[in-house]
């Protein structure tokens, strides 16, 4: 059974959309979901560390904490792969957030 509480989305295709840094380091987005990030980056993270999260969807620009809950090394990539559960600071960041996702399960899901 999957351990997830929110639905993730695959985001790899808006990659022109999406641009991410984590701790000043850039990244490609892979999932979304209400209460984590998927990313893959050269840069190598230490479990358990906080990270600041940049996203910009568009010309909208949103900061973040985070703490990174696991990684991967890919070895074909050389890169290496992370989740992140994001922390919320405020009521306005995580409303803010919550109408990405609800922007990106309409889209998945209109009829």
């Amino acid at each position: 059974m999957s351990r997830n509480l929110f639905p993730t989305y695959n985001v790899d295709n808006l990659k022109d959309s999406i641009f991410i840094e984590v701790n000043g380091s850039n990244a490609e987005l892979h999932k979304l979901s209400l209460d984590s990030l998927a990313i893959i980056t050269g840069k190598k993270f230490i479990d358990e560390e906080t990270a600041r999260i940049n996203i910009t969807f568009g010309t909208k620009e949103f900061l973040f904490q985070g703490r990174i809950v696991h990684f991967k090394y890919l070895r074909e990539l050389k890169k290496y792969s992370y989740k992140i559960d994001l922390e919320f600071n405020e009521k306005r960041q995580f409303l803010m957030w919550l109408a990405i996702i609800k922007g990106l399960h309409k889209a998945r899901f209109s009829c």
